[in-house]
């Protein structure tokens, strides 16, 4: 079995290949889980899973400070807290 780096994954996305877009999502599902469980909302998954194709669409590829699985792992992982705490401020109860 061959796994593709993510660096590539993301170049082959913005060119347009849905399946490039679907082992992405499939790589990140655990960490939307994650957070999806913590908001504790009956859509809260699809939300954060949403913003994360928003951000696939909208990420300059050029634009991460390096190509290694490590770096596009923390820079996904912060952006998904990120909007998790978001959401969490919108969603939780005052």
């Amino acid at each position: 079995m061959v796994v593709i780096m993510l660096y590539e994954l993301l170049e082959r996305s913005k060119c347009g290949d849905q399946e490039a877009v679907v082992e992405l999502i499939e790589r990140f599902k655990p960490l939307l889980k994650k957070y999806a469980r913590k908001l504790n909302y009956e859509d809260a998954y699809e939300d954060l899973l949403l913003n994360f194709i928003e951000m696939l669409n909208t990420l300059n590829v050029n634009s991460l400070r390096a190509r290694s699985d490590a770096v596009i792992v923390t820079y996904f992982g912060k952006a998904i807290y990120s909007h998790y705490i978001k959401d969490w401020n919108i969603k939780s109860p005052a």
